[in-house]
């Protein structure tokens, strides 16, 4: 859509709003191909799943909120955790996830009406801020050593 700079195909914030190939030309010289994406209907690595769900390229309703958010939180806890503390205003890293995602949900409404930390809402304000970017731009993989 940027290229041709007029909406030509439809585009979202989700894995598979690509359903087939499309041509779109954007000149009598150019056109794009635009075609879907494809991924492992399972993945071994769970690694790998991990990373892949954290940055929204598995849709949502096949993973487990709170799961994702889980181990997204011990993730960036482990890798950024200055980055956490200044988003979420932490006078200090907590020592662990369920205490890192307790003061998350302090600081951004996350807390149910029995004072109970709400782990799905917590989970997805973690993952929204990561997704868009609030958190920072951060690669979640480095290629191997001894690669150039």
């Amino acid at each position: 859509n940027a290229l041709a700079g007029r909406k030509l195909a439809q585009t979202g914030n989700e894995p598979a709003v690509t359903k087939g190939q499309q041509r779109i030309r954007l000149n009598q010289s150019w056109t794009l191909i635009d075609t879907p994406g494809m991924l492992w209907p399972k993945l071994a690595d769970q690694d790998a799943a991990l990373r892949l769900a954290m940055t929204g390229s598995i849709r949502q309703t096949a993973i487990d909120i709170e799961e994702i958010g889980w181990l997204a939180a011990e993730y960036l806890q482990s890798a950024l955790p200055e980055v956490l503390r200044q988003r979420y205003e932490l006078e200090e890293s907590p020592g662990d996830t369920e205490a890192l995602l307790s003061a998350i949900a302090r600081q951004t409404g996350g807390i149910n009406r029995r004072g109970d930390t709400d782990y799905g809402k917590v989970a997805q304000t973690l993952l929204n801020d990561y997704r868009s970017g609030k958190l920072g731009n951060h690669t979640l993989e480095l290629p191997p050593a001894g690669t150039d």
